[in-house]
């Protein structure tokens, strides 16, 4: 959710499609999400984008996550 509101404002709509969660899963990680400052709601356009320390989260988790993969020379 926090790659898909990167790129710019995006709606609620497309976080959800692009995450493939319910609506009410989407609505529970949403606040989850703005309530750890890592998520911007702008009520005046119904708009998410994510927060500095959204992306530095992500960033974070990825390094963690692309360490965790398998090599490839140990796959065979």
């Amino acid at each position: 959710m926090l790659e898909e509101a990167e790129g710019g404002e995006v709606n609620q709509t497309m976080i959800m499609y692009k995450s493939f969660v319910s609506l009410q899963q989407l609505k529970q990680y949403l606040a989850i999400l703005i309530d750890n400052g890592m998520l911007e709601y702008a009520a005046e356009t119904r708009l998410y984008r994510t927060t500095e320390k959204g992306r530095a989260f992500r960033k974070a988790y990825d390094e963690v996550a692309g360490a965790l993969r398998p090599k490839e020379s140990r796959l065979r």
